[in-house]
């Protein structure tokens, strides 16, 4: 599965969203943004819903695709990132309209990570139910009507339903890297994450060439993980290198036109969501109740005898 993480893909999807020229939540274009994440997600064969709201005096629109597992009492995972952008530099709707927001770090590159574990996963049916979410309204808006509204809507809907959730990742720029160095970091306001700790581990495991950082600070409340932890939800935030003092990304082109897919380590969001993917298997569960790892050591012992009977089988016939 982890293999099965596609660098063309993602860089195929990140370009997608790039080249609405902006996703900023007021644009008309919006629905067409929510439209292409939806066909992604149900190219990877999971039954995909729009969940509108109003915002900004504006409906939007969350994106969710549901792997449904097989004990529904089963505690939920979801995998998460914002699809909209936003241009720093404007403070009206003409500028909005104008100024492009292509958003491949901010959070193309996020939505990409979301997409590639839908398809990762889709061909596993799990006795946890996993969610799949793009949302909207993460950035404030020309007017600072957004800012976390689309991941407020669904985390409040969600607690009100009664739904619970084991692990929340949720993936906001991961693509930018400072002098070529592959660096990222988990954020959590817990020291007892399994998942966060799972992903760090899955970096040697599946001997990936990134520094990924476990960071447990409850300051960190700039993306969509906030809107889980108001609702009492384990939400973990994946994000690219962050400035030791202000906490914040070191890319110098977010928010602005510069945020292109030129400007981005297709390899360092391949190995950031090999390490997510990696770290959340080890939560799952498959259908038959046994463990991923299980599994994988039934398929290479049953492998290893097929090997091993087919040469006793051929030397038999040499023998005769």
């Amino acid at each position: 599965m982890v293999d099965s993480i596609s660098a063309p893909r993602i860089s195929a999807n990140i370009q997608a969203l790039q080249d609405f020229g902006s996703r900023e939540f007021h644009l008309n274009n919006s629905d067409e943004v929510a439209d292409y994440i939806r066909s992604q997600f149900e190219s990877a064969g999971i039954e995909t819903e729009l969940q509108e709201f109003e915002v900004g005096g504006v409906n939007v629109s969350n994106v969710i695709a549901t792997l449904p597992g097989k004990d529904r009492q089963t505690d939920a995972i979801l995998f998460g990132a914002h699809y909209d952008s936003e241009n720093k530099y404007a403070s009206n709707l003409s500028e909005a309209e104008n100024l492009t927001a292509p958003g491949a770090d901010d959070d193309a590159s996020g939505v990409a990570a979301v997409i590639e574990m839908a398809y990762a996963l889709s061909g596993t049916r799990f006795e946890q139910t996993i969610k799949f979410v793009a949302f909207a309204a993460e950035e404030y808006g020309f007017d600072d009507s957004g800012g976390l509204a689309g991941s407020r809507y669904f985390a409040s809907s969600e607690r009100e339903a009664g739904v619970n959730y084991t692990a929340v990742a949720i993936i906001d720029m991961i693509g930018y890297s400072l002098l070529g160095n592959s660096k990222a970091y988990v954020i959590t306001d817990s020291d007892e994450s399994s998942l966060a700790e799972a992903m760090v581990d899955a970096v040697s495991e599946y001997e990936l060439d990134l520094n990924l950082t476990l960071v447990v600070d409850s300051g960190i409340r700039y993306s969509d993980h906030l809107s889980f932890w108001n609702n009492g939800y384990p939400g973990l935030l994946v994000i690219e290198e962050i400035d030791q003092y202000r906490k914040f990304p070191v890319n110098p082109y977010y928010h602005s036109s510069g945020d292109l897919l030129e400007r981005l380590s297709i390899s360092q969001i391949t190995d950031i969501s090999k390490a997510i993917l990696g770290g959340a298997l080890t939560l799952l569960t498959p259908e038959e109740g046994l463990s991923i790892l299980t599994v994988t050591v039934v398929v290479a012992i049953v492998a290893l005898a097929a090997v091993v009977l087919v040469y006793y089988l051929h030397r038999r016939r040499r023998q005769v």
